[in-house]
């Protein structure tokens, strides 16, 4: 479990996007397919470490820092 403020997932996502996107454009087909495939099993049903392994392997494993399975998020108002 991880838990954060908006803010910091919104430094997680940037961070991950400017990497994914300087990393030239084969990177970035690939993190992008992956991305997309592993959503689609998640949606289905599968566990997150059933949904890509290969491709948490190939894509992710650079790029996503934290790879959790449940984040938590709260902010004061």
């Amino acid at each position: 479990m991880f838990c954060g403020v908006p803010k910091v997932y919104d430094r997680m996502y940037t961070g991950i996007a400017n990497k994914v996107s300087s990393s030239g454009a084969l990177r970035k087909i690939l993190f992008q397919y992956a991305y997309n495939y592993k959503l689609a099993n998640l949606e289905k049903g599968l566990p997150q470490e059933n949904a890509a392994p290969l491709l948490d392997k190939l894509a992710f494993d650079k790029d996503v820092p934290c790879m959790q399975d449940f984040l938590v998020s709260g902010a004061s108002f």
